[in-house]
């Protein structure tokens, strides 16, 4: 990896670090949230990043959550941030976006983005 992407991994990184920590000072603002809509509210801005770009989403149904709008959409923003960037170079670059089939008593849901990018070395 050259210099100039370290620099800028480390720059975002520092950005994201920044973002959090301001975050976590705000007072949460719990209310019903139709996932769907925050989740491409997010995408709507993702798309705009990547035009020029075919990128194939496959987008599953969202369940309704209770929690901060502000803050899952900054969330949502940021996996798929990372995951456009991650399929560069992958013809056809593939974003999944879905909730886990659990337990349909637990009362939580488990959000996936997948992608079909070069992932990471695990070694």
């Amino acid at each position: 990896m050259n210099t100039r992407r370290k620099v800028r991994q480390t720059g975002v990184l520092i950005d994201d670090l920044l973002l959090f920590s301001r975050t976590g000072r705000a007072e949460l603002h719990n209310e019903d949230v139709d996932m769907e809509r925050v989740m491409n509210e997010a995408l709507d801005a993702c798309r705009l990043d990547v035009a020029g770009r075919e990128v194939d989403w496959v987008i599953g149904p969202l369940p309704r959550v209770t929690g901060d709008p502000a803050l899952l959409r900054q969330v949502w923003a940021s996996l798929l941030d990372n995951a456009v960037k991650h399929t560069r170079g992958r013809t056809p670059p593939r974003v999944e976006i879905g909730v886990l089939d659990g337990d349909p008593d637990a009362d939580e849901d488990a959000f996936f983005v997948r992608d079909n990018g070069v992932g990471f070395n695990m070694a």
